[in-house]
C-alpha cells in the first residue's frame, strides 16, 4: 500500500500534525464531488512512532547492507560482470559497473545503508570457473556486516523470483567476506547444479543464516562447500529434500567448528557422495539425526569422512526401522564415531 503525506485540517487535529493517507483514499477524496469531506482511510502518525515516507522504502527489492562500524564493500569479479545497481536511499540508483568492468568500492558507516539490486535474468555466474563475490574490508577486524533481503533480487528487482535460472548462479557470492554476520534470504524452490557452491565459504563471523533451504528437488553439488569454514556458525538451515543428488551436501559444513547440532537428515533416497565430508572438522558437533532406513547407509561413498574429527562424544539418532548390527556402523569418521551413543529417534 502506498501512502501520501497530507498536511491539512481535520476535526480534533491541527494543521501541523502529519497524517498518512492511503493512496486509494487520496484519489477518492480528490474525485469526490463533495470536497468538504476527507475520507480518512489512512492512519495517524503517533508522536513516538517511526514511519517512512512511504512503504516503498520499507520494501526495496534489493539486498540491504548495514554495519555497526565502518566497512568498505566491493565486488571481486572473475570473468563475470553482473549488472548491479547501487543506492544509498532505495530511491536513487546508479549502475555499479563503471563501463570498464570496475566496481568502485563503497564505504558505509554505522547508520548508513547500501542497497544492491540487479537485472541478470540469465544468472550471475554461469560458468563453473568464473564468479562474482562481495568483499568486505575494515580497519577493525571485529566490524560486523549485515546483509538483509532476498538474494533473488540480484537477478530481478521487478519481481519476486523463486527459480534459479542457471548452474553455478550464486557460486562464491560471499566467499571470504570475513565481516559478514547475517546472510540474506535464499527463497528459491527450484535450484540448479552448483548454484550455491562455496557461497559463504570462509565467512568466519557468519552466525545468522536462513532457517530453511526450501528446495525439495536438488541437483548435483548444489550445496557443495556452501558453509565451509564458517567457524562461528552454531545453527544450520533445515534441509527438506528427501531425494538427494550426487555430492549435493559434500563439504557443506566442513570446518564449522562451532556447529553443535546437525540439521535433521530426513532423506529417504541417497546418491553417490551425498554426505561426503559434510561435517568434517566440526569439532563441537555432538548430535546427528539421520532417518535413512536402508541398510546401505554406510556403503558405497555416501558418508565418506562425514564425521571425521567431530566431538569425541555425542549421540547418533537413527530410524527405529533401521536394524543393523552395532559393530557394522560404529566406526570412526566414515560411519558413527566410536565414542558416540547410538539411539533410536523417537521424535
Amino acid at each position: 500500500m502506498k501512502y501520501i503525506k497530507h498536511f491539512g485540517t481535520r476535526e480534533g487535529y491541527s494543521s501541523e500534525e502529519n497524517v498518512l493517507m492511503s493512496y486509494d483514499a487520496f484519489l477518492a477524496h480528490f474525485n469526490d464531488e463533495d470536497k468538504s469531506e476527507v475520507r480518512w482511510k489512512g492512519r495517524l502518525k503517533n508522536e513516538n512512532e517511526e514511519t517512512e515516507d512511504n512503504d516503498e522504502v520499507l520494501s526495496v527489492k534489493a539486498l540491504k547492507f548495514t554495519t555497526d562500524d565502518e566497512i568498505e564493500i566491493g565486488l571481486i569479479c572473475n570473468d563475470t560482470y553482473p549488472n548491479f545497481e547501487i543506492s544509498r536511499d532505495g530511491k536513487n540508483w546508479k549502475t555499479w559497473n563503471d563501463g570498464n568492468n570496475k566496481y568502485e568500492k563503497q564505504t558505509i558507516n554505522q547508520g548508513d545503508v547500501l542497497y544492491v539490486r540487479g537485472n541478470n535474468p540469465s544468472g550471475i555466474t554461469t560458468v563453473h570457473y568464473r564468479s562474482a563475490s562481495f568483499s568486505s574490508n575494515s580497519a577493525n577486524e571485529n566490524s560486523k556486516l549485515f546483509c538483509e533481503g532476498n538474494i533473488m533480487h540480484l537477478l530481478s528487482y521487478t519481481e519476486d523470483l523463486d527459480v534459479i535460472p542457471c548452474d553455478n548462479c550464486f557460486k562464491s557470492m560471499f566467499r571470504g567476506c570475513t565481516h559478514l554476520v547475517k546472510a540474506p534470504n535464499l527463497p528459491a524452490t527450484t535450484i540448479t547444479t552448483n548454484c550455491y557452491t562455496l557461497m559463504f565459504a570462509d565467512c568466519v563471523n557468519l552466525v545468522d543464516v536462513p532457517k530453511v533451504l526450501p528446495a525439495t528437488t536438488i541437483y548435483d553439488q548444489c550445496y557443495y562447500s556452501m558453509f565451509q569454514n564458517c567457524t562461528s556458525l552454531i545453527e544450520a538451515p533445515y534441509l527438506p529434500a528427501t531425494i538427494l543428488a550426487s555430492q549435493c551436501y559434500s563439504l557443506m559444513f566442513q570446518g564449522c567448528s562451532s556447529l553443535v547440532k546437525a540439521p535433521n537428515l530426513i532423506a529417504t533416497t541417497l546418491a553417490e557422495g551425498c554426505y561426503t565430508s559434510m561435517f568434517r572438522n566440526c569439532t563441537s558437533l555432538s548430535e546427528i539425526i539421520c532417518l535413512y532406513e536402508k541398510t546401505d547407509l554406510f556403503k558405497y561413498s555416501y558418508t565418506t569422512n562425514w564425521l571425521y574429527d567431530v566431538c569425541s562424544q555425542g549421540i547418533f539418532y537413527k530410524s527405529p526401522h533401521l536394524n543393523l548390527v552395532l559393530e557394522s556402523y560404529q566406526y570412526n569418521g566414515s560411519k558413527v564415531p566410536s565414542g558416540w551413543i547410538i539411539q533410536n529417534y523417537e521424535g
